[in-house]
């Protein structure tokens, strides 16, 4: 991703052109609200500590790719880089994205696997909603 210019920069807010998408992070000196984020963590089968992680959140930061043209695939991509470069933030705890809460190094991995193979990150972008119960696993009731 190779940013070509930024459209719009304020406190806490960086608008920029990259690959011929809009690109917008956002920095929000609070944790999700209503406990959202931490409710969400707990349908994440493969990261048993995600809700006890996700509650030490203290602040978030919001990303948007935008198209005009582009196709929905490659956005998808450019989120996921996007998206993997603001966890390597030193208080990055996790991304909450799809419906869920997703560890840093597995979403990050999964990004970097796009360098050599273009490969698509397909577990950063669709979320498979399988919970653990009392009883087994089971799917993610849908609203």
């Amino acid at each position: 991703m190779k940013m070509n210019r930024v459209l719009r920069r304020r406190e806490g807010t960086l608008v920029f052109e990259a690959d011929g998408f809009t690109l917008a992070l956002s920095f929000v000196d609070a944790p999700v609200p209503d406990g959202e984020a931490e409710h969400n963590a707990k349908t994440n089968y493969l990261w048993k500590e995600a809700p006890q992680v996700t509650k030490t959140h203290v602040a978030q930061i919001i990303l948007a790719v935008f198209t005009r043209s582009g196709s929905s695939l490659d956005s998808g991509k450019l989120y996921s880089k996007l998206a993997a470069s603001c966890l390597k933030l030193p208080n990055a705890i996790g991304i909450y994205t799809a419906g869920t809460v997703f560890q840093p190094e597995p979403y990050i991995e999964m990004a970097e696997l796009m360098k050599q193979d273009d490969i698509l990150p397909l577990l950063n972008l669709v979320y498979f909603g399988l919970v653990g119960t009392e009883t087994g696993m089971g799917h993610t009731p849908t609203a």
